[in-house]
């Protein structure tokens, strides 16, 4: 008896004998047991989400549809080209930690949400600037002479 365990309940009923009870468990049948409900499980979960193989294709047409909706050529080969392309000649480059943010954008900012929430009329008016050429002019020489020198120190 390999694929069994022997295992000792303690009888709780007092009118009984006080002798400890045997019973056995079978281990080869607990095994086919748990794969048997492993199995079911990952059926039931490909039913309800589909294959995951398929998962990225029907996204992606998705995406084709949706597109071809609201009026994009879905041929267009700038759509294949990744968000994420590190080429160092891009031209503009985005400034992904606020690095653009100088102490006058910031009170401007804080002005401009200021204006929005009491939704002052200044907002819906298109002459209406809230930040100045000069300052954003600014705030960009900074950002690329910082940038400048961050590709100088990462040449070898």
């Amino acid at each position: 008896m390999e694929d069994t365990d022997n295992v000792r309940v303690h009888q709780l009923d007092l009118d009984l004998d006080e002798e400890d009870t045997l019973f056995t468990i079978n281990k080869k049948y607990a095994e086919n047991y748990e794969s048997r409900k492993r199995a079911e499980e990952i059926t039931a979960l490909k039913e309800k989400y589909g294959n995951l193989k398929d998962f990225e294709a029907e996204r992606m047409e998705k995406m084709r549809l949706r597109m071809r909706k609201y009026g994009y050529k879905v041929d267009d080969p700038r759509l294949l080209e990744s968000d994420s392309s590190d080429s160092e000649d891009s031209a503009s480059e985005e400034d992904e930690v606020g690095e653009l943010a100088t102490p006058e954008i910031h009170v401007q900012v804080l002005k401009t949400l200021g204006a929005i929430r009491q939704r002052d009329q200044r907002i819906y008016d298109t002459q209406t600037e809230f930040f100045t050429e000069e300052q954003m002019n600014e705030a960009r020489t900074k950002w690329e002479e910082k940038q400048k020198a961050l590709k100088e120190s990462e040449k070898p």
